[in-house]
């Protein structure tokens, strides 16, 4: 197989076990049919968590397989959890997805780095499917008005420009985490089955 665990470079830094290369284009596949949702389907809450529930689970996955691992220290110094990070720069504007294993939520933002990494996108989602246990959220910034406008579905359940507001964040926020995944012939060898 090659080099050991330790002497990978950082670009070769392998996914948990249990993700591999089908679990990873599989991912990609079900993200990318997100491409054509019409969010005028969400009208209160529970649609908006039936439709999106594995969303979380599929960006999961790519985020383990296309991020790198970053520790995360105490006080004292010793290791004491880690966060998966994949991000990329493209004309100015920074995408960054994060994947916080404990708290089992992605964070995605996407910023202005010519304004002072001014937030243009953020979304807060749950990799477990459970959008009632948790405060998800989002916010977008009009590109022609410049206003921002939040989203918190479980706060506003019944409230269709709410639920269908997030969904659009949601889906902006797929298509830019998409935009900067890492293609299956740039994976790292173990992973490159097909």
């Amino acid at each position: 197989m090659g080099k050991s665990e330790e002497e990978r470079p950082d670009t070769y830094l392998l996914p948990p076990e249990d993700v591999v290369a089908d679990d990873y284009i599989n991912a990609l596949v079900a993200l990318g049919r997100y491409d054509l949702f019409d969010v005028s389907r969400i009208n209160n809450f529970k649609d908006l968590t039936t439709e999106f529930t594995a969303a979380g689970e599929e960006l999961k996955k790519v985020v383990l397989t296309s991020g790198k691992i970053h520790d995360i220290y105490d006080e004292e110094g010793n290791i004491y959890g880690g966060l998966y990070i994949m991000e990329k720069s493209i004309k100015g504007v920074e995408i960054k997805a994060t994947l916080y294993n404990e708290e089992e939520i992605i964070d995605i933002r996407k910023t202005n780095v010519a304004k002072k990494h001014e937030q243009i996108l953020w979304l807060m989602l749950p990799t477990n499917g459970d959008f009632s246990n948790m405060t998800c959220g989002g916010l977008e910034q009009n590109p022609l008005t410049g206003k921002v406008t939040r989203y918190f579905p479980s706060i506003e359940p019944g409230n269709p420009r709410v639920q269908q507001g997030f969904a659009g964040v949601l889906l902006n926020g797929l298509k830019d985490v998409l935009s900067i995944a890492r293609l299956p012939s740039v994976l790292h060898p173990d992973l490159r089955r097909i």
